[in-house]
């Protein structure tokens, strides 16, 4: 109302931070563009030149207001009666109206207090932001910032004549973050940085053991033994690939099962005994 720019609102724009020669808190209006300001103001004062031209209009409009306010002046009892109820039932209005808005923003209020403002004042010098600065232009935290799919947003300056280092470190100190990774738009108006969790690699899958394979015990049940093959099995005739098909295809004669090797239990008569 005094004519200074307090923020850096534009007429077109709403305003994000306070300027450094403000010296007091700003008031939230003062973030607002300049078309709804005076959006407001000509509209406040157009309802009260309506209200009083149509109570002091010529007629007997103006005939009825003026012997109205002066029967109040002569007896003001009816205007103190309704002045105590009226204002009664104002107070307990706004005592109960603070009373439930107190207890709906309590726990907002609380985050702003043990989170969001100690970040504020740990950033105000190195990003070059006045400590004045509502903290909700430019520090999008959500409540839930520590869960692994949160997002924190930080509108920073357009110059960038900042350490980003810094700042980084700043935001995971202050809000007791880990693993996190810092993403940073340095082009055009809209500057900021999102920190956010790294994702965790994929864990290895491991094939599942069959049920069948292990007793009750917890410990495997042994399978049966496999044998390697060998060219009596593979000669056998109930061999599913004959060895001797092999051979003929290789150009070798087979041989015939009458010259398979053979062992006997019993000893001939003309035998002589082994070691004799």
């Amino acid at each position: 109302m005094d004519g200074e720019r307090k923020t850096n609102a534009s007429f077109w724009r709403a305003g994000t931070r306070v300027l450094p020669k403000a010296e007091a808190p700003v008031r939230r209006s003062a973030y607002r563009p300049g078309w709804q300001r005076a959006a407001s103001r000509i509209t406040g004062l157009g309802a009260v030149g309506s209200a009083g031209y149509w109570a002091l209009g010529e007629g007997e409009r103006r005939d009825t207001t003026l012997t109205t306010v002066r029967g109040l002046l002569d007896d003001p009892a009816p205007l103190a009666a309704a002045a105590q109820t009226g204002g009664i039932t104002a107070v307990s209005a706004a005592a109960v109206g603070g009373t439930v808005y107190g207890l709906a923003t309590r726990r907002r209020r609380e985050f702003q207090r043990e989170w969001v403002t100690p970040l504020r004042e740990a950033l105000a010098v190195p990003l070059g932001i006045s400590e004045l600065t509502d903290p909700r232009r430019y520090l999008h935290v959500p409540r839930d910032f520590s869960d692994d799919d949160a997002q924190i947003r930080i509108d920073v300056p357009t110059h960038m004549r900042f350490n980003e280092d810094l700042v980084a470190d700043l935001v995971v100190k202050k809000l007791a973050l880990e693993n996190v990774s810092f993403t940073w738009r340095r082009a055009g108006r809209n500057t900021h940085v999102v920190a956010k969790k790294r994702k965790a690699p994929p864990t290895p899958k491991v094939a599942a053991r069959s049920p069948t394979s292990w007793t009750s015990s917890g410990s495997p049940t042994p399978g049966p033994a496999v044998c390697p093959a060998s060219p009596t099995a593979a000669t056998s005739p109930r061999s599913t690939t004959p060895w001797s098909t092999s051979l003929r295809k290789a150009g070798v004669d087979s041989p015939t099962p009458s010259s398979w090797p053979t062992t006997s239990s019993k000893r001939s008569p003309g035998a002589s005994a082994p070691g004799s």
